[in-house]
């Protein structure tokens, strides 16, 4: 990952870009397939190296509990406030329109 990303036109392919196109992907061609594992590949080392920056310490864990446990609090008790009669209105108009 810390090499420079090749632009090539064997790696770098505007014709399959194009193919693909907007909102489209990438994994189901074969290009990406044979390219993929040489141009993402980590070794072990540097992989335990990132997985430990996301490890969390003992009192981060405790920050994440309390946090947890506040969420589930809030979840159980809280009583939303009606919806204004006007809006409920216009969202049962709106709703009505595209049935």
């Amino acid at each position: 990952m810390r090499k420079p990303v090749s632009l090539e036109d064997s790696k770098f392919v505007t014709d399959i870009i194009n193919q693909v196109g907007p909102g489209g992907t990438f994994l189901k061609t074969i290009h990406t397939v044979k390219n993929l594992r040489s141009e993402l590949f980590l070794p072990v080392g540097e992989k335990a190296d990132i997985y430990e920056g996301y490890r969390l310490h003992k009192d981060q864990k405790e920050m994440v509990k309390r946090a947890s446990d506040r969420v589930k609090n809030i979840l159980r008790t809280h009583v939303p406030s009606p919806v204004d009669q006007d809006a409920k209105a216009k969202i049962d108009s709106i709703l009505e329109k595209h049935k």
